[in-house]
C-alpha cells in the first residue's frame, strides 16, 4: 500500500492521478479483508496536447512546463497527492494517503493509479491535489512549491503571488467514499484556476517585462472540500512585475510575427468567477517603458477557462480602452 519509498527510489515507474466531483464509480466487489477497504483511483488528466511541449500559451502546464526527467536539471515534477479523511468527529483524521509524481511529459498518459486503505464501515472523503515541484522531500510527499498543502483540503499560495509561470498551474478534485469492499473508479481532475492572457498583436518590437497592477481582490486560498475561495490578504490594489516568457507556437507561432504573449497568469477565483480591473505596462531589456495602457475594467475570469485580452497593447499611445478584438473566454482547458 504504501509505495512512496519504492517510488523514490525507481522514479521511472512514478505515476500520477486525479478525480472531480463527477466521478462515476464502478464497484469491482470484494469483501473487506480483516476490516479493511480499499479504493483504486484511475486518473485522467485533463485536455492533454499530446506528449510534445507546445508552447502555447493558450494551454496549461502540462505542456508548458520543463519536466526534470526529460532532462532539464532545474525542471518539475508534476505531484498529485490523495489523502483520505474521517467525517463526523474524524474530520480531521488523516486514514491514508498516497502520492505519485510524473517526471517525464511522455508519462501523462499512462495508467495512472493511487491506492488507499481504510477500516471499513466508515464514510470517509477523499481531496485530491496536483500541482508542480522540485524536490521530493524527506517523507516521500514532495515539498510544496507554489501551494502549501499541509493542512489539505485547504490550500493556500505559498509566497508571493506570481505572473508569466506555467509551473502555477494546479488541478483538484473530491470523492465521498463509503468504505465497504474494494472499490475501483475513473476519475478526472478539474482546475480550480483562471488563465489570464494579453497578446500584443504589435509586437514589431517585442517586450522584455511587463509590469501588472490588479485592481480589486486577489484570493490566495482555496478549500477544495467546499471549492471555495477565500482570501487573508485584505489589499485591492496588487502590482507584479515579470519577464515575459517565450512561446513559439499557437498565437505566437512563427506565421504570426507580429504576436507576443506578454503575460499569462494563474489566479483562483470564486465558483462563480469574478471581475478584475488591470492596469499593464511594457518594459524592454533596458528596463524602459515601451507603453503604457489605461485601466482595463472588468476582466471577466471564469474557473478552468482561459481569458484572452488581445490587442496593440505596445504601439506608443494605446490606451487599453479600446481591445482590436472583444475580450474572449475560451472553453475549458
Amino acid at each position: 500500500m504504501r509505495l512512496r519509498g519504492f517510488i523514490l527510489i525507481l522514479l521511472g515507474l512514478i505515476l500520477a492521478v486525479g478525480c472531480t466531483h463527477d466521478s462515476d464509480i464502478d464497484n469491482v466487489g470484494g469483501s473487506t479483508d480483516d476490516g479493511i477497504a480499499t479504493m483504486t483511483i484511475d486518473a485522467i488528466l485533463p485536455n492533454l496536447a499530446g506528449t510534445t511541449r507546445a508552447v502555447d500559451s493558450a494551454l496549461g502546464g502540462t505542456v508548458n512546463v520543463d519536466f526534470k526527467g526529460d532532462g532539464h536539471a532545474d525542471g518539475y515534477v508534476l505531484r498529485i497527492i490523495a489523502k483520505a479523511y474521517g467525517t463526523g468527529d474524524n474530520a480531521n483524521d488523516i486514514a491514508d494517503e498516497d502520492v505519485y509524481f510524473i517526471t517525464k511529459r511522455s508519462d501523462l498518459t499512462a495508467s495512472i493509479k493511487l491506492d488507499l486503505e481504510v477500516t471499513a464501515g466508515r464514510e470517509y472523503k477523499v481531496y485530491l491535489w496536483a500541482d508542480y515541484v522540485k524536490e521530493y522531500g524527506a517523507d516521500g510527499m514532495g515539498v510544496d512549491l507554489h501551494y502549501n498543502t499541509e493542512n489539505l483540503p485547504l490550500v493556500t499560495i505559498k509566497g508571493e503571488y506570481g505572473l508569466n509561470d506555467e509551473s502555477r498551474d494546479a488541478l483538484y478534485g473530491v470523492i465521498d467514499w463509503e468504505a465497504t469492499g474494494n472499490k475501483t473508479l475513473t476519475a478526472k481532475l478539474t482546475r480550480p484556476l483562471a488563465k489570464l492572457r494579453m497578446m500584443a498583436t504589435d509586437a514589431d518590437t517585442k517586450a522584455d517585462k511587463v509590469e501588472i497592477t490588479y485592481d480589486g481582490t486577489l484570493y490566495n486560498t482555496l478549500n477544495i472540500a467546499t471549492g471555495e475561495a477565500s482570501t487573508t490578504d485584505n489589499n485591492t490594489t496588487h502590482t507584479l512585475t515579470a519577464t515575459t516568457l517565450n512561446y513559439t507556437n499557437g498565437d505566437d507561432g512563427d506565421q504570426l510575427k507580429t504576436n507576443q504573449t506578454v503575460l499569462v497568469d494563474y489566479l483562483i477565483v470564486p465558483k462563480d468567477g469574478m471581475n478584475i480591473g488591470i492596469r499593464a505596462s511594457f518594459l524592454d531589456g533596458s528596463d524602459n517603458e515601451i507603453n503604457a495602457l489605461d485601466p482595463i475594467t472588468d476582466v471577466k475570469l471564469k474557473r478552468g477557462h482561459l481569458t484572452t485580452l488581445r490587442g496593440e497593447m505596445l504601439a506608443s499611445g494605446w490606451d487599453g480602452n479600446t481591445l482590436v478584438e472583444p475580450m474572449t473566454i475560451d472553453g475549458e482547458w
